[in-house]
């Protein structure tokens, strides 16, 4: 709602008591906006969930959408319907990379790029940690025994230069992997890795890291406003870290290739800019992130 301060937020628990919500505000002159998923937009069958957002939007005109810091690796016939019709009229529809807003153009939706939303987090100064956190998820391409042999000498670089690799986990679906590579490293997962942690457990780790080594975009972000370095280690052909740090201005904290990773794991050890450089992208990104919603509140 957009009459309402941020601390008001309230969580619907279904569709059913969501739609009811819309209906009551909507009923009592409210300006509304319902903001969809953000992050890697990917639903198994998304077709129902579009579906049920398209049949809202016709039932309240008066209701705006909104979406910040959403990526789509490919659209479906159903979401493709919901965001033409959503972009026919007033919306607050953001993406947080270029080859999404372009996948979006070629459909006949025009959106603005707005930085990740873990951009707005408040950096702060670590903790001068030795820590070299690895948190890693495989793919079809990107086996253990590929991931393994590709973090190897990152390892073992980091150990000749004092460091402590250790590997952890913020999402369940890594945990296995992480095991994985823990024996295959022969280095230790770091104690939070029995649950999945909430921002204080994550962030009391990150302070103790220097460099934060991840495929993971949230793990790099939320490390690096924890004070730690980014250092993204990923696939030639990825997209979702590459755009969002293309986005944020951390373009030079990507590597593509073994090559790539440990010339930049010297740079991130002996350039003493590098930490200036993430506090400015995070600084700007978080200008841009203000902008928009500041754009959104004055909207009529």
């Amino acid at each position: 709602m957009l009459d309402k301060s941020a601390g008001s937020t309230r969580f619907e628990a279904s569709a059913l008591s969501a739609l009811a919500a819309i209906a009551r505000a909507g009923l009592s002159g409210k300006r509304l906006c319902l903001f969809m998923t953000p992050g890697a937009v990917v639903h198994p069958k998304p077709g129902p969930q579009r579906n049920f957002l398209l049949t809202v939007s016709k039932l309240f005109p008066a209701l705006r959408f909104g979406q910040v810091g959403a990526s789509y690796p490919q659209l479906d016939p159903a979401t493709t319907r919901l965001l033409r019709a959503i972009s026919r009229k007033t919306n607050y529809l953001s993406v947080r990379d270029a080859a999404t807003r372009d996948l979006l153009a070629v459909a006949g939706v025009t959106v603005p790029i707005v930085p990740d939303l873990a951009f707005k987090l408040p950096r702060r100064a670590g903790d001068s940690g030795n820590v070299l956190a690895l948190s890693f998820r495989t793919s079809p391409t990107e086996t253990i025994d590929i991931l393994a042999a590709r973090l190897r000498p990152i390892v073992t670089a980091a150990r000749a230069q004092g460091l402590e690799p250790r590997l952890f986990w913020q999402v369940l679906q890594d945990r296995e992997t992480s095991s994985a590579l823990s024996a295959a490293l022969d280095v230790p997962i770091d104690d939070m890795s029995d649950r999945r942690p909430d921002i204080e457990t994550a962030g009391a780790f990150y302070k103790r890291a220097a460099i934060v080594c991840s495929n993971r975009l949230h793990a790099l972000l939320i490390g690096a406003a924890y004070g730690a370095l980014p250092m993204a280690v990923l696939r030639a052909d990825e997209q979702k870290v590459t755009g969002s740090f293309d986005c944020g201005g951390l373009a030079n904290f990507i590597s593509k290739s073994a090559a790539e990773d440990a010339a930049l794991l010297e740079e991130l050890l002996k350039d003493e800019r590098a930490s200036g450089l993430v506090q400015q992208a995070f600084e700007a990104s978080a200008a841009r992130i203000e902008a928009y919603f500041g754009a959104l509140a004055q909207q009529k």
